[in-house]
């Protein structure tokens, strides 16, 4: 409608009116609340929408970033750069403890892209820094396709047995490492997290008994 035309050129306006403003004056803070209006005003347009996230991730508010970057997810984007913001998303949401929506954000990218493994060093980054993501759910590993560890480098299967390990997942940890080559430059590193792993087991079965 001609209403909703004028609201999407106004709110366009406004968001262009505060990259200038940053970018050419150094009006920041003068900035920032234009994209606030133009986001309130209902900005969907794509490419201005990751303008402004790039404008926004240099100097706005995490709030800010996160309304942006779920704009942006329902702006028509697919593929990898629909599952790059939702990942994005989910590193912002553990900031805030919402492992909730954090959960469905992950879930969203792996369903966007399925070559999930593109992203797998940000989702080891998330796991490791905030561990409840992870055991808030234990399903949330498998509906990530993780398990099938398709793509996975040798250094970032070691550092997911870790995360495994440290979290009382033992067993887990061990048929991971079990499943990987000890051969060339990560030979040591493998046998290493098997013995280690095998000894700990040992030892839990131990005390149990």
């Amino acid at each position: 409608s001609e209403v909703k035309e004028d609201a999407d050129e106004r709110a366009k306006a406004m968001a262009h009116a505060g990259l200038i403003l940053q970018e050419n004056l150094g009006r920041h803070h003068r900035a920032v609340k234009l994209y606030r209006a133009a986001i309130a005003e209902g900005l969907r347009d794509p490419l201005m929408l990751l303008k402004v996230l790039s404008a926004m991730e240099s100097r706005g508010e995490r709030r800010d970033i996160l309304v942006v970057i779920e704009r942006l997810t329902d702006a028509g984007l697919r593929g990898a750069t629909k599952a790059k913001l939702h990942v994005r998303r989910a590193g912002l949401l553990c900031l805030e403890s919402d492992f909730d929506e954090a959960r469905k954000a992950l879930i969203a990218a792996s369903k966007e892209h399925p070559d999930f493994a593109l992203f797998t060093e940000i989702l080891l980054d998330i796991l490791e820094n905030h561990p409840g993501l992870a055991l808030h759910d234990g399903n949330l590993l498998t509906l990530l396709n993780v398990e099938s560890l398709t793509n996975w480098t040798v250094p970032n299967l070691l550092r997911l047995i870790r995360w495994y390990a440290d979290n009382g997942h033992l067993e887990h940890a061990l048929d991971i490492a079990g499943r990987l080559r000890a051969s060339g430059q990560h030979t040591f590193s493998v046998l290493d997290a098997r013995a280690f792993l095998s000894g700990e087991i040992y030892f839990k079965t131990s005390r149990k008994e």
